[in-house]
């Protein structure tokens, strides 16, 4: 049914709190970094959806941009990125899992190994709130690269787009 009030497109405001470092027990090679987007919100059946366009900028001021469409189940969430890199990462609790990091420069084929995922929705007739933290491993051949921590908090507003 066209009119079902799920199927609507509302507005999403997302914040994205990032901690990446080499060695989690090295409070001193921490980097943190956050960025606020606003994008789309769509609950489909077993899911929630997220789009948005992630804009990054470089030390040289360059800007870059990807198409982002996030998947939240109730227990994984999957991020497709598409544009300046294209990857689709997926994130379950203990799990490890490979994945396409390609650029522009070339394609490297990486994993994930989520050590803890967590989702909270809570859901309201005006504004409705989704959590997730994801701490995670990211290895390349089998070596770790980077242990990282990343908090989205989106709120989805009442307007309907």
């Amino acid at each position: 049914m066209k009119n079902n009030l799920r199927n609507h497109i509302k507005k999403a405001y997302i914040s994205i709190k990032t901690i990446q470092s080499e060695n989690r027990k090295e409070e001193a090679d921490k980097v943190e970094m956050y960025s606020e987007f606003t994008g789309n919100y769509r609950k489909l059946p077993g899911m929630h959806c997220l789009q948005y366009n992630e804009v990054m900028h470089d030390d040289n001021g360059n800007q870059s941009e990807s198409k982002v469409l996030m998947k939240i189940y109730k227990e994984k969430i999957v991020i497709n990125k598409r544009g300046s890199i294209n990857t689709c990462m997926t994130f379950i609790n203990n799990t490890l899992i490979p994945f396409d990091y390609v650029t522009a420069y070339g394609s490297m084929r990486m994993e994930t190994d989520t050590k803890e995922l967590s989702i909270n929705v809570t859901e309201a007739p005006l504004e409705s709130e989704i959590e997730i933290n994801v701490r995670y491993n990211l290895l390349y051949n089998g070596s770790e690269l980077s242990f990282n921590e990343i908090t989205f908090k989106v709120r989805i507003g009442d307007v309907t787009l």
